[in-house]
């Protein structure tokens, strides 16, 4: 873009690509060909949603606002289908094996309802980022200066407008821990897997100290190309998942008879608080929507397509919620692979499936999301283009931490969805929609209606709700979950299926 200005006057405007000068062409091809990195199974444009905010994360604050350069980006926009596949593709991910156990805490009647209510929430927090969004860009229009310069990109720059630089520092911090606790989450699936895949073989935490000789390496990469365009393996993965847990639900239903124990709602309402928070995890696509909006060809069309795509996991959720609570009834486990055993102890092919793609798919996420965090910590905390080893070692350690010492996954990611999920997916955004609202002045100052207040009210009730009790039941679970394997030092390098020796004395 530099080179471009130098050599062309500001004054001189190209409504295509084809009207450039021939070294102009070449410029903006250049860039295009080093911006992204696409794969055309899924849309001429698709990138997946990570790796377009690693890429982001890495440019200068307010490079939006240099001449030619929001010209240049435009080879780099994206069609709403590539949006929509991409927003699908996010929100499916390794988390869908805790729905079957999570459909039987709720039961037949109320899990479905909880599911439907949670995709509502998300579809209006969807609609809420983007009115967000639009404010941001109005202000920043009308001469107010901003860090991101004239378009926000990143989720912290949605908090920046209305709240400043504490806040885009807040959601900073609030967005890339959750993601490391999601990495957190991500190892304790990995290690569960190949557990699963060698029969035993590699207990839980050798699992977890190998992959860490893999990881750690990637932590300290800028460059992660080729990791990155083998995005295509999640998409696949996404579809292995549903497939693997339908299969093995139904085929366990055929052979013993199990039709799902009969109940309707939870054994306790205490329930409902970490239920809430795992079904909105799965629906986690706010951290990446600005940054898919801002590379869109028409960003208007954004809430389309992200309501189309809530909609479809939805439906998938409900599939693989509904089948696994129908194949193993209230026995199902927390992690569904572990409830993939035939009766003579063996693992089934199905089982092989799913932890297969679980591996395949994590392996290729886990060191873009190490990279988007890492990238934000350095550019908050230290200065634009800073790198720090030590930063990016203790990140990945608390990932690994998290990994080695807590290999009980539902439990877990019912405390960070409620902890962290709800904050940065709910409560954040609209603290950001009604400041802006409130805040402005002249012609920048929107009155809410009061339609706009009932549904904001309901959705912050159903946060406060999930981000109170689902904390509390989940730190229950997670201590219940612990004091269950017996002595948790004695089994500690023990495959994690171990159980402690019951002897009943008969007097």
């Amino acid at each position: 873009a530099s080179l471009a200005q130098r050599v062309a006057p500001p004054t001189v405007s190209f409504q295509s690509l084809s009207e450039c000068p021939f070294f102009l062409r070449k410029i903006a091809m250049a860039a295009a060909n080093t911006d992204a990195h696409r794969v055309s199974l899924l849309g001429a444009t698709f990138e997946p949603a990570l790796g377009q905010v690693a890429r982001k994360s890495l440019r200068s604050d307010g490079a939006e606002g240099l001449p030619l350069a929001s010209s240049l980006r435009q080879l780099a926009k994206t069609t709403t289908y590539s949006t929509f596949t991409n927003l699908v593709t996010t929100m499916i991910g390794a988390g869908i094996v805790g729905f079957p156990k999570t459909f039987s805490d709720g039961g037949w009647v109320l899990s479905p309802i909880l599911l439907l209510t949670c995709a509502w929430v998300v579809m209006e927090i969807g609609s809420v980022i983007d009115a967000c969004l639009r404010m941001c860009e109005d202000r920043a229009s009308k001469g107010n200066r901003y860090s991101f310069g004239l378009k926000p990109e990143k989720y912290e720059d949605m908090l920046e407008v209305p709240f400043g630089r504490p806040g885009k520092i807040t959601a900073c911090a609030c967005c890339n821990a959750f993601l490391l606790l999601v990495g957190g989450a991500f190892m304790i699936l990995i290690a569960k897997s190949l557990e699963y895949i060698t029969c035993d073989q590699v207990p839980y935490r050798k699992a977890v100290l190998g992959m860490s000789f893999f990881f750690a390496p990637l932590t300290l990469v800028n460059d992660l190309t080729i990791i990155n365009r083998l995005s295509v393996v999640g998409v696949l993965a996404s579809m292995l998942y549903v497939v693997a847990i339908a299969s093995a639900g139904l085929t366990t239903s055929e052979a013993k008879g199990v039709k799902g124990d009969i109940r309707y709602f939870p054994e306790s309402p205490g329930a409902i608080g970490k239920i809430i928070s795992v079904m909105l995890l799965g629906f986690t696509y706010q951290m990446v929507s600005p940054t898919l909006r801002s590379e869109m060809e028409e960003p208007a069309q954004f809430p389309k397509a992200l309501n189309f795509a809530i909609a479809l996991v939805a439906i998938v959720y409900l599939l693989a919620g509904v089948v696994g609570f129908y194949g193993w009834g209230v026995d199902v486990k927390g992690n569904v692979l572990e409830s993939m055993i035939s009766d003579e102890g063996k693992p089934l092919f199905c089982g092989f499936l799913l932890s297969g793609a679980v591996i395949a798919n994590l392996c290729v996420t886990f060191p873009i999301i190490m990279k988007v965090a890492n990238v934000a910590f350095e550019r908050t905390f230290i200065g634009d283009g800073a790198y720090s080893v030590p930063l990016r070692l203790s990140s990945f350690s608390i990932s690994f931490v998290v990994g080695f010492f807590c290999p009980y996954f539902l439990e877990f990611l019912g405390i960070a969805g409620a902890l962290l999920g709800v904050t940065v997916g709910v409560l954040m955004p609209l603290a950001s929609y009604w400041m802006l609202k409130l805040s402005g002045s002249g012609d920048m100052k929107e009155e809410p209606t009061y339609f706009e207040g009932v549904k904001h009210f309901i959705i912050f009730i159903v946060a406060a709700i999930t981000l109170i009790n689902g904390t509390c039941t989940g730190v229950e679970d997670l201590i219940s979950a612990v004091e269950s394997n017996g002595s948790y030092w004695e089994f500690f390098w023990l495959p994690s299926s171990t159980k402690p020796i019951t002897v009943t004395v008969r007097p």
